[in-house]
């Protein structure tokens, strides 16, 4: 697995599970990680490519639990986000919205 030097240097900003161990994936959530991703299709833009393909695979949960995940969604709902195991709690669905604005703000 091909690891980047900004993933390597940033670990405030990976993904973390429930627990708060650290994922090894980047956060979405953080400007900072949605502009060194920017930068990068920038950078392979600028080779002439025909097109660039932006694969995408998440699933619930879809953001985890990032600590910017969990004080955003904490802030609005007055509470932290329910737990995995807690997928048919009516507040599971209420999480929903806010990591679904995250993730679409990496769209915009």
């Amino acid at each position: 697995n091909v690891q980047s030097e900004f993933f390597r240097n940033h670990p405030e900003f990976h993904e973390a599970q429930e627990s708060g161990t650290p994922q090894a994936k980047l956060c979405l959530a953080h400007e900072a990680v949605r502009r060194h991703k920017i930068d990068i299709l920038i950078e392979a833009a600028a080779y002439g490519l025909d097109g660039l393909c932006l694969g995408f695979l998440r699933h619930p949960p879809i953001l985890h639990y990032a600590p910017i995940l969990v004080e955003g969604y904490t802030k609005t709902y007055g509470e932290p986000p329910p737990s995995d195991e807690a997928s048919k709690d009516p507040h599971f669905i209420q999480s929903l919205p806010i990591m679904d604005e995250t993730h679409q703000q990496w769209y915009r």
